[in-house]
């Protein structure tokens, strides 16, 4: 897992807002239960993808690790 400093650093850096006053250190906590299991073969492989935008434009910052075929992750 990668530390948050360099998390903020590093979407700071890709969406060029690195020193701009207003950027505030948020903690965000997921959890899902009962994720669709539309896959009949297998369960379904969920992780989380953080996503920020900037100028109309998304880019992706982190995701978290994958568990594997868990519906309640």
């Amino acid at each position: 897992m990668k530390k948050m400093s360099n998390i903020y650093e590093s979407a700071a850096n890709t969406l060029g807002i690195f020193n701009s006053p207003c950027l505030t250190k948020v903690e965000l906590r997921v959890a899902c239960k009962g994720i669709s299991d539309r896959d009949a073969l297998s369960k379904p492989d969920p992780c989380v993808i953080l996503k920020m935008q900037s100028h109309g434009q998304w880019f992706e910052v982190d995701r978290t690790e994958v568990i594997r075929t868990c519906i309640n992750p």
